[in-house]
């Protein structure tokens, strides 16, 4: 046998295998906008909006985390659209961190999330968007999926 046939027919296989499987049209989401208060006095809250788009080929669910860091703290008022479920979490290191899951956002849809943020103190707080942390959605990139903004706590 032909030691370059069998090299040229494994190729083959392996590209024909890596077309089928691994170049599959794909979701990729990404930060589209983020809408709030620049300033807030310590104490008072701001309502921040922030949108998600679907810029890939194909439907797909999403996981997304808002996290609120530094002077920043989340008042538990959250809503979602696109069949969205959300839930509020205190974990450690952060003031709190809201998790959605679900929904499902067709190609050039956006997702739509309104938040409270709260001014602890005298600062700078944080608003972290985080879109599939885990990379247990398959995506077209995971490279544009974060957006910070910071907020001055007077």
């Amino acid at each position: 046998m032909n030691r370059n046939l069998g090299s040229f027919a494994c190729l083959a296989l392996l590209g024909a295998t890596s077309a089928a499987f691994g170049d599959q049209p794909k979701p990729d989401f990404v930060v589209d906008l983020v809408q709030g208060p620049p300033i807030l006095k310590a104490g008072l809250s701001g309502t921040f909006n922030i949108k998600i788009r679907n810029t890939g080929s194909t439907p797909g669910p999403l996981e997304v985390f808002f996290i609120f860091a530094g002077k920043l703290d989340q008042t538990d008022q959250i809503r979602a659209d696109s069949g969205m479920a959300c839930e509020v979490r205190h974990d450690k290191g952060i003031n709190a961190a809201v998790y959605c899951t679900g929904g499902k956002i067709e190609p050039g849809q956006t997702a739509t999330f309104t938040l409270q943020g709260r001014g602890e103190s005298a600062g700078v707080g944080h608003l972290v968007t985080t879109i599939n942390p885990s990379h247990s959605l398959p995506e077209g990139s995971y490279d544009n999926n974060f957006s910070q903004v910071n907020v001055s706590i007077e």
